[in-house]
This record gives C-alpha cells, sequence and structure tokens, in this order.
C-alpha cells in the first residue's frame, strides 16, 4: 500500500468517521484501491448525502460478496458513522456544511458525466467482500475549492496528497466547534483544556471577542466558577484587545485543540488519531519509495549500520521487509547469522500481503534512520545548529505544529538576533506574531525564561526535529 492507496484510506475515515475499527472488530484485513477516475458506474446499494448550502453531494456505496446478514451490518455501521461525517469534514476544511445521511438507493438516480472511484477488500479466511465508492467530483471542492471538477482529473492523487500533508491539516478551526457542538461537548473539550493549562480565563476572552455571536455558549459551556473567573477577565480587559491579540488567541487555542482530539479522550478523539497516523502515513510511503528497496540496502551497509539496524528489528520485521529472502539476494545474512539462525526467521513465513511487506520495510529504513539519529550527539546545544541547516519553509511550519509556538518561541529565547529572524520569517502569521511576542517579552512578560527553561525547550525541539527527520518529514544536516 503506497501513497495513492493511503489517500483512500483517508477519503474513507473522512466520509465514514470510525469505520475502520469496525473492520478491526470483525478480524476483516482491509485493503484499499487508489482513487482514480471511474470506468463504469457502480451499481449503487446505498448513497451517502452530504448536505452543503447549496448543493447535496452523493456518494454512491456498492457491496458486493457479503451475505445478507454481514450486509446489512455493514450498512448499519456506515449508517451509524455518518452521524460523525458533518462533523469530521467541517473540522478538516473548514467549510459549512449542513448534514450527511446514509440511504438506500433508488433506481433512476441522477448521473454525472463522470466520477471517481476506489474500492475497498475486506478479506477475512477465504471470503472476500468489496466495497466500491464512487464519489461526486464535487466531493473534493469541499476540500480544495479551487479544484476543476468538470473534467476527469487523472493526477487527483498528487493534488490530494498536497492537500493532507499541509503542516496545518488536523488542527480544528474553534468557529466550527463553536457553531456546531453543543455546550455539553463544548464543556467537555474545554475542562480537558483546562487541566491540561492549555486554557486561560484571557484565551477565552479573546475567543468571545472574536466571536461575540457565540459568547453565550462559551459561556453556559463553563462552571459557575468559571463564568464568574471570565466575568472578572472580561470586565478587566473590556476595550482593551486588539485585533492582533484576537488572531494570535484563536491560533493558540486552534493550536492546543488540535493535540486535546488526537490525545485526549472526547467522542472524536479516535478519529483524529486515526487522520493523524494515515496522514503520517503519506510521509512514510514517501521516505521509502525515494529510492528502490535495493538501494536502501546499499546505503545502510555503506554506513555500516546493517547489522545494527538487523538487531534494532524483531523477527517480524526481518522476515517481512526480507520477504523475497534468497541466499544469493541477500548474502550479508551469512555474514552476520548462523545458518540455524536464519532457518529460525525465515522457516515459518508465509506469503503476505504487499501493504505488510512495505509497511516492514518502511520500519526497517525508520530504525536505520533513528540509528543516524544516536549517532549525532544531541542535545540543546544543537538546537541552533539543526535549525541553521532548515531551509524550506514548510519545514518550519511542520516544526512549529509538532512543538508548539511555547516551546518554539522559548527554545529562540537567548539565541542571536540573526537566528530568530530566519525562524519568524518563515513562519506564517498569527504564530510568528506569538513568537515574537515571547522573544520581545510582550506576551506573557510575568514569565521568567531561565537558562533551564530555555535549554528544555531546546532540547524538545531537538528531540522532534531529529524525529521528523527519522520519519523523512524533513532533512537537517546532522
Amino acid at each position: 500500500m503506497d501513497s495513492p492507496f493511503i489517500l483512500s484510506r483517508i477519503i474513507t475515515e473522512l466520509i465514514f468517521p470510525g469505520i475502520s475499527a469496525y473492520f478491526s472488530r470483525l478480524k476483516f484485513h482491509p485493503s484499499y484501491s487508489s482513487i482514480e477516475p471511474a470506468r463504469s458506474r457502480c451499481i449503487a446499494d446505498y448513497i451517502l448525502k452530504i448536505r452543503r448550502l447549496k448543493e447535496t453531494i452523493n456518494i454512491q456505496i456498492s457491496i458486493s460478496g457479503a451475505s445478507g446478514i454481514n450486509k446489512e451490518k455493514i450498512y448499519q455501521a456506515l449508517n451509524k458513522s455518518a452521524k460523525d461525517t458533518a462533523f469530521i469534514l467541517q473540522v478538516i476544511s473548514g467549510r459549512e456544511i449542513r448534514g450527511a445521511e446514509i440511504t438506500e438507493a433508488l433506481s433512476g438516480n441522477e448521473e454525472k458525466q463522470h466520477l471517481y472511484q476506489y474500492t475497498i477488500a475486506l478479506r477475512k479466511d477465504s471470503g472476500e467482500i468489496i466495497i466500491t465508492v464512487d464519489l461526486d467530483p464535487r466531493f473534493f471542492n469541499i476540500l480544495i475549492p479551487s479544484l476543476d471538477t468538470t473534467l476527469p482529473d487523472f493526477n487527483i492523487a498528487e493534488t490530494l496528497t498536497l492537500f493532507f500533508k499541509k503542516p496545518g491539516i488536523l488542527v480544528p478551526s474553534i468557529r466550527v466547534l463553536l457553531e456546531k457542538l453543543d455546550s455539553k461537548e463544548l464543556s467537555e473539550i474545554f475542562e480537558i483544556m483546562k487541566r491540561k493549562n492549555e486554557l486561560s480565563d484571557y484565551q477565552l476572552v479573546l475567543l468571545i471577542n472574536g466571536f461575540p455571536e457565540n459568547s453565550l455558549k462559551i459561556k453556559n459551556s463553563l462552571s459557575k466558577n468559571g463564568q464568574a473567573s471570565l466575568r472578572e477577565e472580561l470586565d478587566k480587559y473590556r476595550g482593551k484587545v486588539t485585533r492582533e491579540d484576537i488572531s494570535c488567541g484563536i491560533y493558540s487555542v486552534e493550536e492546543s485543540l488540535g493535540q486535546v482530539l488526537k490525545k485526549g479522550e472526547n467522542r472524536f478523539s479516535e478519529n483524529f488519531r486515526i487522520l493523524s497516523d494515515l496522514v503520517k502515513k503519506i510521509s512514510d510511503y514517501e521516505l521509502y519509495f525515494r529510492k528502490g528497496w535495493d538501494l536502501w540496502i546499499e546505503e545502510i551497509s555503506g554506513k555500516n549500520l546493517l547489522y545494527k539496524t538487523l538487531l534494532k528489528c524483531d523477527d517480524n520485521i526481518i522476515r517481512d521487509a526480507f520477504s523475497d529472502y534468497t541466499h544469493e539476494k541477500y548474502r550479508f545474512f551469512d555474514k552476520f547469522f548462523t545458518p540455524e539462525r536464519i532457518d529460525e526467521i525465515f522457516s515459518s513465513y508465509a506469503c503476505k500481503y504487499r501493504s505488510d511487506i512495505t509497511d516492514a520495510r518502511i520500519e526497517f529504513i525508520k530504525k536505520y534512520r533513528a540509528l543516524l539519529v544516536s549517532l549525532f550527539r544531541s542535545g540543546n546545544e544543537h538546537f541552533s545548529l539543526l535549525i541553521s541547516s532548515i531551509q524550506e519553509k514548510k519545514d518550519f511550519e511542520i516544526i512549529l505544529r509538532q512543538t508548539g509556538w511555547f516551546i518554539l518561541s522559548t527554545a529562540l529565547k537567548q539565541s542571536n538576533r540573526k537566528l530568530q529572524d530566519k525562524v519568524t520569517e518563515n513562519i506564517s502569521y498569527p504564530a510568528s506574531a506569538l513568537i515574537k511576542g515571547v522573544i520581545s517579552g510582550t506576551i506573557n512578560p510575568d514569565i521568567l525564561h531561565d537558562e533551564v527553561q530555555v535549554n528544555r525547550a531546546r532540547n524538545e525541539c531537538v528531540r522532534i526535529i531529529l524525529g521528523l527527520f527519522e520519519d523523512g518529514i524533513i532533512e537537517p544536516e546532522i
């Protein structure tokens, strides 16, 4: 399963949030085809209707190879997951979705000139169920409004890959949450943020100033003590809040929300964890396909890290990564292991799905890159060196999203002006304004950043940057 196949997996999680958990519970082994212009239309059993402001987008689903009972179970699972479709799509796209529902298909449905199609094969034992999904081209305009949907796009995978690789793709819009969640759901999320010290009364003041139409919902989501504390803060800052304050406040809350939705225990966390893992897999596969497998082995061997990399992997990873093992093809096994050990690794090997083999090879490559990192004597003193070696603007945005604006700005304290300017010039507003504010002392002036705190922040940044290198997401010089 390479990057184009991951895209269909992501789209499935967007239109049917949590459906993968259902497949796992039934012990299915799912595999996904790539998304391509449809050669022929599927005979739909069900239709997912996504209602926007001025149009309804129909996604057609057919299920073949399933018994009547299994077909009904899959339908019920799709129907249940569709209850969260509108919310998840809005959070990812930031655009208005009025609702989503799944219905049984009727004959005589309006036919589009062209559609996009992919399949999900659910395998278990000797049986196979095929789910075919036909996507209305207008569906992609929810995600990418500028996309021309009048003609088939045979490079749709490239377009979607760029969209899902945007650094802030999983950072939710606070506007969407305020508009779509009820006070109870909002209260649960705010309570988690409060417990983690990720949401202050001042930030709530900025949200109320930024979204006055939702001020009552924000207040009602707080406890009585929280409401009293907020009233004091509102009085304190009445007439003193600027547009930049509001922009920075909204950004800081959304950044924290992104972490809460991925790491928390609220209703949507599992969906965001799955999406986060899938988006990361795009980079994993891009790393693997940078060169052929033989060339990766040649590089690892050239660094004298082949044996150490093998030792870092369990037998299952080695067995799958070298599924095409022969004595002639991989002679280095004779150098590193006894014949008995080689036989132990490969004797019980059974044919694997291609995706399992590719995943094992990705894991092997990342173990090798982790060894490269371990040879790099990392510490807070290497923060400036690593930051200086980064050139791509997108890489700075990626680092920002992983570290958070406060840790990154703390790490930049006591750095030279040239380095500070390099970072802020490559980071978009309003995050750049927040970082400049911390460095200058105009934001959080009551927090003293001593050498211990600065070094702790630098260590964290170095850890994250090196982790991004291991995953092949950025390429600093190490």
